[in-house]
């Protein structure tokens, strides 16, 4: 049995083009000059070539497309769906001008008169699971596009397709039989034009088997889980540790104490293929290992096949004392809904707290709105989040995923709290749109702060700022908010908390779908007034980028937030780029980079697209390059910031 993963058809950032051009005189020379391969297809040939040919004739060339080797080589793909479409050729063939093609197709200065109406696409029907074009027809209809579908599970793994070309005549020039259409005849007046058509295979959608997770399974086939309802102790203060409290998970644990320190000894808790529920109530921890106020605390692993639910006002806890704690690491192959709390402390004023890495193999990622998911630092600084959805699945966050720390000690350019979340073949979702703050007062060091639910890197004591990096193949949506009484952040945020207040460094890059973001989303405010000045957001998408204020009032602006205020304060960088598609910037919106107070300086805007920027709100400063707002099509997506999991995860 298999599982679709998208709900929705997509089109992958790459396609495959095969241009085709005819010489309309006594002879037609048709070749194919641009191709580009997908991750999960191959096309071939690279050329295809029609030789000499006569107005009136029909010749048909073999085209075929199979699944590629990494898609085959892939255990949990099954399927890809594609399609073949049509498109107007330009006389230079660039992305710029393929795309002023497609928007002018009758300038023919610059873009070839259309050879699509001639050309069929036959399916070799083996099995029938693919829908044929024939030629003369409306290049533009949606009854002009050919489909196709490959699937290891049915033994099709390639598509063989003919590509009819059906040479057009001139009015007055073509045969008795009246092969050509009169209405598909060409003016004798072209006669000398050369004419053109793109031909480019599209993916749909992919699908995977269904036996991932492979979760163990009791006689009614449903999942073996185990539930712990009280709460567990690792104590590696003997030898071998001591286990403590609900006895479910005792079978389950190793000890790794091969390393040279106690915060890089764990606690391997392996359940094979059974799902784990922690209940509410219930916390899995390390006891501190050390003497006085110089205690370190071993680090937990948690990971199964199958899946894993942390219920509200439950946890796993690595806490430390002014020495190193070590690493949280839950990987589980199929869902994770996180409605408690991880954290992982250093207590004090010294030393590092250990990082904290969620990961699914190829399951949903969902963290509830009294989800918790935090590193807290000291002096030395802070550590890492990672959220990984590595093979499929979604990430979705409706609680706080917050790294923080004073961060002040040198090297103060080091152990910055950076957060990690890559869904690499899914959508990243964050959701804060509650009208109150998740944490109304949130007290630190005596201040009062009112903090939402997202992302959230967070210096207190020092101007040299943490990162948040994001990356999905499919869209990036943030679900942003407004102010209340005290200082508050947007929702994806990277900022410090000194009296010369910085913003860091926000990165979100959707490689194959779009960025939509409404309210306050992304955060990097601050003075700015001490260099270095790093506060930057950067926005990049193959398709898209929208920013919408669905907010009453500025409460709830800038969408995109890179601006400073006091004296001497410098604005940030706003760099946002849609790759395929347009920018849309709508009504009430705000993208600022706008300094304010004596002797401020503006930072800057830079807004680059395919398509156009449509501008309904303001964006201020103006945008720094009018030139490339359209027509910038030279890359298909943005670069990933990362390969896979394998970065994240121990080998």
């Amino acid at each position: 049995m298999y599982i679709s993963f998208f709900t929705q058809k997509k089109v992958l950032m790459l396609s495959v083009g095969i241009a085709l051009a005819v010489v309309l005189m006594n002879f037609i020379d048709v070749s194919a000059t641009h191709v580009q391969i997908d991750s999960n297809l191959s096309v071939s040939p690279n050329i295809i070539s029609f030789s000499t040919v006569f107005p009136g004739e029909v010749h048909f060339k073999p085209l075929t497309v199979d699944l590629s080797d990494q898609f085959l080589a892939s255990p949990i793909h099954d399927d890809v769906e594609y399609r073949i479409v049509q498109k107007p050729k330009p006389r230079v063939d660039t992305p710029e001008e393929r795309a002023y093609c497609a928007a002018y197709p009758n300038d023919f200065s610059r873009c070839y008169p259309s050879l699509c109406p001639y050309l069929s696409k036959t399916a070799d029907n083996t099995p029938s699971n693919d829908t044929s074009v024939p030629a003369f027809h409306d290049p533009n209809a949606p009854s002009s596009i050919a489909y196709g579908r490959l699937a290891k599970s049915d033994n099709d793994v390639k598509d063989d397709w003919i590509i009819d070309l059906h040479t057009p005549c001139f009015k007055g020039q073509c045969d008795q039989t009246n092969s050509v259409p009169f209405e598909y005849q060409l003016d004798p007046s072209m006669q000398g034009e050369v004419f053109g058509c793109d031909l480019v295979v599209e993916v749909l959608s992919i699908s995977f088997v269904k036996d991932c997770p492979l979760c163990e399974r009791d006689q009614s086939g449903h999942p073996v889980t185990v539930t712990v309802q009280n709460n567990i102790t690792i104590d590696f203060t003997t030898n071998p540790p001591t286990y403590s409290g609900d006895p479910v998970l005792q079978p389950y644990v190793t000890y790794d104490t091969s390393g040279p320190t106690p915060d890089t000894w764990k606690a391997v808790f392996d359940l094979e293929g059974k799902a784990l529920i922690i209940k509410s109530g219930a916390t899995i921890k390390t006891q501190q290992v050390g003497t006085g106020n110089q205690k370190y605390a071993p680090g937990i692993v948690i990971k199964s096949r199958c899946t894993l639910d942390i219920e509200d006002d439950a946890g796993v806890v690595v806490n430390s004392l002014n020495r190193n704690a070590g690493d949280i690491l839950l990987q589980f192959d199929g869902d994770m809904r996180i409605d408690g709390l991880v954290h992982n402390e250093v207590s004090g004023t010294r030393n590092l707290p250990g990082k904290i890495t969620v990961a699914s193999k190829c399951g949903d990622i969902i963290e509830g709105r009294s989800g918790l998911v935090q590193v807290l630092g000291i002096d030395n600084g802070g550590n890492d989040i990672n959220v990984l959805a590595c093979q499929k699945g979604n990430i979705t966050t409706n609680g706080l995923v917050m790294s923080r720390a004073k961060a002040h000690t040198q090297p103060v350019t080091q152990n910055r709290p950076d957060i990690n979340l890559a869904a690499f073949h899914g959508s990243v979702t964050i959701n804060a749109t509650s009208t109150n703050p998740l944490f109304n007062e949130y007290d630190y060091a005596g201040t009062k702060y009112d903090l939402w639910g997202g992302l959230l890197s967070w210096v207190t004591e020092n101007i040299n700022p943490g990162s948040v990096n994001i990356q999905a193949e499919n869209d990036i949506v943030v679900n942003g908010h407004g102010r209340d009484n005290r200082r508050s952040f947007g929702t994806i945020a990277a900022v410090t908390n000194t009296n010369d207040t910085h913003g860091g460094t926000i990165d979100a890059r959707s490689t194959n779908g779009s960025i939509i973001a409404r309210d306050r989303a992304f955060d990097v405010s601050g003075k700015n007034q001490q260099n270095p000045n790093i506060a930057a957001i950067r926005l990049a998408a193959a398709k898209a980028i929208t920013f919408i204020r669905f907010g009453v009032n500025n409460d709830f602006n800038p969408v995109v937030d890179a601006s400073a205020s006091g004296n001497n304060s410098r604005g940030g960088a706003n760099t946002i780029r849609a790759y395929q598609n347009s920018i849309t910037n709508g009504a009430n919106a705000l993208v600022s980079a706008l300094a304010t107070g004596s002797n401020s300086t503006n930072g800057t805007n830079s807004l680059t697209s395919c398509t156009g920027v449509l501008n309904a709100g303001a964006i201020s400063p103006a945008d720094g390059n009018a030139g490339d707002d359209t027509a910038t099509c030279s890359q298909l997506a943005p670069d990933p910031l990362w390969s896979g999991c394998e970065l994240f995860l121990p080998q």
